[in-house]
């Protein structure tokens, strides 16, 4: 699922991904994961066609370098799976670690620290970290009849925000379109996960 969000969240061309393993149990699983990751990359744009024999072949065939680096666990979860997507563009940078049994989460998108499940409809909207803006956000999706499931927000030291919104169902395009108009609005981007 890091490797799709990530494939989501692109808007250039993906010129390479990059695995980060942290933690004892990650490294027993480094190639499944490695190869899990290429997939929901690949997946975005080929569906169904891609799959654990063929990502790998198929990702070098469109010169997209794939890397796997394992660490120490160094960030405080006994496990932690990144995922570095750079794209011609810009890059996206996604973590995300399993707590008990099989709960997956993301952690970390873009260097926001974030603890949000990775499904369902998602609003991403980075702005200026100033006052009101989240109640301009509800309000505008209130307009639009957009029931807001979950809000979570990770803040970063250079003044700006990242809300990660799970909305009931789709968000209409009118509302991410005023949403992307407010003054403090730096991007948005809608991610659905199934």
């Amino acid at each position: 699922k890091i490797g799709f969000m990530s494939a989501k969240l692109n808007r250039g061309n993906i010129k390479s991904i990059k695995v980060y393993l942290e933690g004892d149990e990650v490294e027993k699983y480094s190639k499944s994961l490695t190869t899990s990751a290429i997939i929901g990359v690949l997946k975005e744009s080929l569906g169904e066609q891609v799959n654990y024999v063929n990502s790998e072949f198929i990702a070098k065939e469109r010169g997209i370098a794939i890397e796997n680096r394992k660490f120490s666990n160094k960030s405080g979860f006994i496990n932690r799976v990144g995922v570095k997507l750079t794209t011609n563009k810009d890059i996206i940078q996604i973590a995300g670690t399993i707590f008990g049994e099989a709960e997956e989460r993301i952690i970390e998108i873009n260097g926001f620290d974030l603890d949000i499940r990775p499904q369902g409809n998602m609003v991403l909207f980075t702005n200026s970290d100033i006052p009101g803006v989240i109640g301009d956000v509800g309000s505008i999706f209130a307009k639009y009849g957009v029931n807001i499931a979950d809000f979570r927000l990770g803040r970063d030291s250079n003044g700006k925000a990242l809300a990660v919104i799970h909305t009931d169902g789709e968000a209409p395009e009118e509302a991410i379109n005023e949403l992307s108009k407010l003054e403090a609005c730096i991007s948005i981007q809608t991610v659905s996960i199934v």
